[in-house]
């Protein structure tokens, strides 16, 4: 666990957000992204996750990743395609 410490993730296609949570809770600084976010910021709200830990931001696939993010350690997505 002591890997994810410190660590700025990016979570494409979040749906419920449960990665983003769990990245979060083993020490990660997360974005957590999603084109409905809703539902990630009420799991970390619920699990005690403050901003500064679990960000959640509204992102639809596209071209680019919203401004001003910077660079990330780790990008992890799960389950996003199923749309196509």
């Amino acid at each position: 666990a002591e890997r994810w410490v410190g660590k700025r993730c990016l979570e494409l296609g979040a749906g419920c957000g449960l990665t983003s949570c769990v990245l979060g809770l083993l020490g990660s600084e997360v974005w957590c992204t999603d084109a409905e976010p809703r539902h990630a910021e009420a799991t970390a709200r619920l699990n005690g996750l403050a901003e500064d830990r679990v960000r959640c931001l509204r992102f639809e696939w596209g071209p680019r990743l919203p401004e001003g993010l910077g660079r990330f350690d780790v990008v992890v997505a799960g389950d996003c395609l199923y749309n196509l």
